[in-house]
């Protein structure tokens, strides 16, 4: 059936005989979709998960397809559709908009999407409620009624909830990383595992300008517990003269710029690693081919630490 709206269809349902409702599939998916992306990429920053956003855009796809279904077929129990919803598509879509493997983290993620949506609601609901962010959302920038709440003002009151959640997240990390500056890492390199401890250094912005990644900076001693014989001579002399070789080439040696109190700058040398991994409290989170500098010196008195990690590794 044809709505009032071009190019746009209406699902239309009747309860008793004289309400009705009209739902827009189209709008439906876009407003589904939308919503489940957000909590998608909240639901990966909570479990500290490496997703990408197109792997959250095609969950939150699903998500938004299974609503629709959900709408248009026929289902006559509550209970299907319950468990239709809240059992097989949020399973789905943390599988995929999410990368969980796993019952554990599989469980995991599906109670974090729930709780992350009520967060959510719950602040949509408080900012039309509440306060005028609402109102003048719907009369300033979208041309709204103030009694109507449209399209563009959930939208746009999902952005405000979403990037409210977010800062939220990154304060609780940063009180948390003042608390607990010191964690401990585990270096994977030709399948040897290396653990050491890492400070958490706000004041550590190295980035590699070839890939953007982060940089941490690591003893080379550490390293060089995981490397072969050839692999470790080949790094030393690049360290000291600059000299490369084919043993260290999957490594992708290279130098990175810094900049450190009392040295205006300098140059350290660069190498990808297999895996780098932090264990938090209740959990870990992996990194594949982080970038790491290395240095001939201590990091620490006492050595205390041997790493200085860089805070998106942790924090992102």
């Amino acid at each position: 059936m044809n709505s009032a709206y071009s190019n746009k269809y209406a699902f239309i349902g009747y309860r008793g005989c004289f309400v009705y409702y009209e739902i827009y599939i189209d709008v439906l998916f876009v407003v589904n979709m939308v919503m489940d992306y957000f909590l998608l990429r909240l639901v990966n920053r909570l479990l500290g998960g490496s997703a990408t956003c197109l792997r959250s855009l095609a969950g939150s796809a699903i998500g938004a397809a299974g609503m629709c279904l959900a709408v248009l077929l026929p289902f006559r129990s509550i209970w299907i559709i319950l468990l239709f919803m809240h059992g097989f598509i949020g399973i789905l879509m943390v599988r995929v908009g999410c990368g969980c493997k796993g019952i554990k983290r599989m469980v995991r993620g599906v109670l974090t999407l729930y709780l992350a949506a009520f967060l959510a609601g719950g602040l949509i609901q408080a900012l039309l409620e509440t306060t005028r962010l609402g109102n003048w959302a719907r009369e300033i920038l979208l041309g709204e009624s103030p009694g109507a709440v449209g399209i563009r003002t959930f939208l746009f009151l999902s952005i405000v909830s979403y990037w409210a959640i977010i800062i939220g997240i990154r304060l609780y990390g940063y009180l948390k990383a003042k608390v607990s500056e010191i964690y401990d890492i585990s270096l994977y390199v030709n399948g040897k595992c290396e653990r050491v401890k890492g400070l958490y250094d706000t004041g550590n912005h190295l980035q590699d300008t070839a890939t953007h990644k982060p940089v941490s900076v690591v003893e080379y001693q550490a390293v060089k517990k995981l490397l072969s014989e050839e692999q470790d001579m080949q790094l030393q002399n690049m360290m000291q003269f600059g000299e490369s070789g084919d043993a260290v080439e999957k490594m992708h040696p290279h130098y990175v710029l810094y900049h450190s109190v009392g040295k205006e700058q300098g140059l350290l040398l660069a190498v990808t690693l297999d895996i780098l991994c932090v264990s938090l409290d209740s959990d870990s989170k992996l990194i594949q081919r982080p970038v790491v500098a290395l240095t001939g010196d201590k990091l620490s008195q006492g050595n205390k630490f041997q790493m200085i990690i860089n805070p998106k590794i942790i924090d992102n």
